[in-house]
């Protein structure tokens, strides 16, 4: 979880942390209720693998693997017998996971992860468990809604899908992990209880707290930034993204030139302005005089409507239009290619 955490894969860090809660449960349930059910889970794996075994064997001739011979299910099947006569018949829940814990299971039912993380008053974390389960499984939620995309609800941002590392979304996993690793270890403490371990815990807990704040800072800081750098996104208008991020000789072709004005090229263009392109606008407004320059040797009625069709030209020219479900006439610069 280090690793993914330091990678900056948040979603990752949060499955492998579902786990980790699963293990602290566990291990809760075993230090609550002694030596017998511990003994109960090493051996359960006996039970599992009998099971295991069966579908296996049942799957064989598909799999086009190397059959499963007779006398290794017998051999199993008598090791599961035998701890069923040690441990009792409830041990023998048919592989799903939690008959080592049956007998020491208070609730109704047979026991599972639920009924577990009740019994040793870990039940809070369920949401968490719940939304990393998501990043596990092939659900929508989890797809789509990734903890490394940063969303604002008052800012409206394009719809994308988290394709590698982010720096965003590292303090849920990270605090998550320190608590359910301070579970753990406090279990383990428990088993020889004395003033050295109890000194232990109270250092783990502290360190804790310290962890869950310095995460939390961390975050605010992260999204405030974000916020800022999107806002400032997000109020830039067509020219100012067009003029800000794509070079000038790539935005104005001489195919668009010649097809929708009276120059032959950007130089012809830019010498018959009042001011260089890094200056057109004067705040959120277009220079007036280069509007005349547009109007006088185009038809178009304003400079923000000449880099409006220069943009859509330039996306067309740069971006497969294939994988998106979108219609529309060929531009000159297009036709030129073909």
């Amino acid at each position: 979880m280090h690793h993914l955490l330091k990678g900056g894969f948040a979603d990752g860090a949060f499955a492998r942390w579902r786990s980790l809660y699963e293990l602290a449960i566990t291990s809760s349930f075993i230090s609550q209720h002694g030596n017998e059910t511990a003994e109960s889970f090493l051996n359960y794996h006996n039970v599992w693998e009998y099971y295991f075994a069966e579908t296996y064997q049942e799957h064989q001739d598909d799999l086009n693997v190397e059959p499963l011979e007779p006398e290794v299910l017998e051999d199993l099947e008598e090791i599961k017998e035998e701890l069923v006569d040690q441990f009792g018949e409830s041990i023998d829940d048919n592989g799903y996971g939690s008959g080592w814990a049956a007998e020491a299971h208070s609730g109704s039912g047979g026991p599972s992860l639920h009924s577990m993380k009740e019994d040793v008053d870990l039940e809070h974390l369920s949401p968490y468990y719940k939304l990393a389960c998501e990043s596990v499984h092939a659900g929508s939620k989890g797809t789509l809604d990734r903890l490394g995309i940063i969303r604002h609800k008052d800012i409206e941002q394009p719809s994308v899908l988290l394709s590698g590392p982010s720096n965003a979304g590292l303090n849920l996993p990270g605090q998550l992990t320190a608590i359910s690793l301070a579970q753990v270890t406090t279990d383990l403490l428990m088993i020889h209880l004395n003033s050295p371990s109890l000194a232990d815990m109270l250092g783990i807990q502290m360190l804790v707290d310290d962890i869950e704040q310095e995460f939390a800072e961390a975050s605010e800081t992260l999204e405030q930034d974000d916020r800022e750098a999107t806002e400032e996104w997000a109020n830039q208008d067509i020219v100012d993204i067009s003029l800000n991020y794509i070079d000038p000789s790539d935005l104005f072709s001489e195919a668009f030139f010649e097809e929708y004005t009276d120059f032959d090229s950007l130089e012809e263009f830019e010498d018959a302005l009042p001011v260089g392109l890094d200056n057109v606008k004067n705040g959120d407004s277009i220079n007036l005089a280069v509007d005349d320059v547009v109007q006088e040797h185009s038809d178009f009625d304003s400079f923000r409507d000449l880099v409006d069709t220069a943009m859509e030209i330039y996306a067309r020219r740069n971006v497969d239009l294939s994988e998106f479900d979108i219609d529309g006439d060929t531009f000159p610069d297009e036709r030129q290619s073909k």
